[in-house]
């Protein structure tokens, strides 16, 4: 495939194994996604007791708010907030990582 330029339309697990290998053996790898996904460090360690009491602390007060809507629409907002915060981390991780700078802007989602 050294001398093939490819094109491949790809989401999340499967471009993770495959993309590297492409890109390595064919002339050129266009990757196309529709949906950005995330792929981060997994610590794999016990959830934090606060974390639990902060998230069981949200549903009890969701169930008995006068405006149930009201604040399901700003935890939704919080979680938007945090995963903004979130993918920040992980394209400045990705900025760190990788080596071949050429183009980046047009390699990544904004």
């Amino acid at each position: 495939m050294t001398d093939k330029r490819v094109d491949i339309i790809w989401t999340g697990a499967t471009a993770i194994q495959v993309v590297p290998h492409l890109g390595e053996h064919s002339k050129h790898l266009y990757a196309f996604q529709r949906t950005p996904s995330s792929i981060n460090v997994r610590l794999d360690q016990p959830p934090d007791p606060e974390w639990i009491m902060v998230n069981a602390k949200m549903v009890a007060e969701t169930k008995k708010a006068a405006d149930p809507v009201a604040l399901t629409q700003m935890i939704q907002k919080e979680t938007q907030t945090a995963n903004f915060k979130k993918m920040g981390q992980i394209r400045r991780r990705v900025d760190a990582t990788v080596k071949d700078r050429q183009g980046p802007q047009e390699r990544r989602s904004s």
